[in-house]
């Protein structure tokens, strides 16, 4: 499903007649869904940036991928290096 027909969905949760604990389910229903859609490079990815924006040291950023990822100390560092750009690199030359 595209991003924006998971946005219609999270959109018409507002107006769905039913307890908020079930809402609150749909919801997060939604969001495991988008987040398992995700590459894993795309999952790093949002795992660094959400360390950056805590102001963590590259280091301390590198140790935690390894650690929570598995992946080598080169690999994490492109992670960080991705992470950093501001235009993700999976639309750099796309076309339509």
């Amino acid at each position: 499903m595209s991003a924006a027909g998971y946005q219609v969905l999270l959109d018409d949760l507002k107006n769905l007649d039913a307890a908020p604990e079930m809402v609150a389910a749909f919801r997060q229903l939604i969001f495991d869904r988008l987040d398992a859609e995700r590459s894993p490079t795309e999952r790093r990815v949002a795992f660094v940036r959400e360390l950056l924006a805590q102001r963590e040291r590259t280091v301390i950023i590198r140790e935690r991928l390894q650690a929570r990822f598995g992946v080598s100390r080169r690999q994490a560092y492109r992670d960080i290096d991705l992470a950093k750009q501001v235009v993700p690199s999976r639309w750099h030359g796309a076309r339509a």
